[in-house]
C-alpha cells in the first residue's frame, strides 16, 4: 500500500463541540468493541465468525447513535482487522511466519487507566477543511453538523494515512488532490512506498 501524507492539526472546540466529540467518540468505541467483542465470542468457541451478521447487528444498534458513514467506517476497520488476523493465522499455520503467536484484534482500551479509548473514524468525503491563513482554519465534518476551529502550524507526514480524531489528540487528516488544504510549503523530499 503507498503511503500518504498527513496532516496535523490542533483542534480547538468548543465547550459544547468538545462534549459533543466525546459523546460520539464514546459511541464509536462501545460500537468497536461490541462488534469485537460478538467476533471474539463466537472465534474462541470455534462456531466461525460471521462477519456480516455481526456488522449488520452493531449497525442496526448504533445507526440511530452515530451517523451511518462514521459508523460503517468503524466497522469497515474491524472487518480489515479480523480478515488481517484471519490471512495471519493461515499463514501462522503454514508455517510461514516468523511468529509464534497472533492474536485477534484487541479492544479500544487503555490497558493501563482501564478506560474505553475515544476515537472518531471519519470518512475522507465526510469533511473539509477551511483555511483562515496560515496556522489555522476549520475543520468541517458534515455528518455531525461540526464546524471545528483548528489552530498550529501544519506538520506533514508520511505514512499510512489515518481518517481518525481521537480525543487528547490532535486530528490526523489526509490531503486531498485539487483541494486547498493550508497554505504551507509539503515537505521538500518525496517519501517513496516500501
Amino acid at each position: 500500500m503507498p503511503s500518504a501524507r498527513t496532516v496535523r492539526l490542533r483542534l480547538l472546540p468548543t465547550t459544547a463541540q468538545e462534549r459533543k466529540l466525546h459523546k460520539l467518540a464514546d459511541a464509536a468505541a462501545r460500537a468497536w468493541n461490541e462488534v469485537n467483542y460478538l467476533r471474539r465470542r463466537q472465534f474462541f468457541a470455534k462456531q466461525g465468525v460471521d462477519l456480516r451478521g455481526t456488522y449488520n447487528e452493531i449497525y442496526n444498534r448504533y445507526k440511530r447513535i452515530l451517523a451511518p458513514a462514521a459508523l460503517q467506517q468503524i466497522l469497515n476497520k474491524n472487518d480489515e482487522a479480523w480478515r488481517s488476523f484471519f490471512a495471519l493465522l493461515a499463514r501462522l499455520k503454514a508455517g510461514e511466519l516468523h511468529m509464534k503467536k497472533v492474536s485477534p484484534p484487541s479492544y479500544w482500551k487503555d490497558r493501563l487507566l482501564g478506560k474505553r479509548v475515544k476515537r472518531l473514524i471519519v470518512r475522507s468525503d465526510q469533511y473539509y477543511v477551511e483555511p483562515i491563513n496560515d496556522g489555522e482554519g476549520y475543520i468541517v465534518l458534515k455528518d455531525f453538523g461540526m464546524r471545528i476551529r483548528w489552530e498550529d502550524k501544519v506538520v506533514w507526514e508520511a505514512g499510512q494515512a489515518g481518517d481518525c480524531i481521537r480525543a487528547g489528540e490532535v486530528a490526523r487528516l489526509p490531503p486531498h488532490r485539487g483541494r486547498r488544504l493550508v497554505a504551507c510549503q509539503q515537505p521538500q523530499r518525496d517519501v517513496q512506498p516500501r
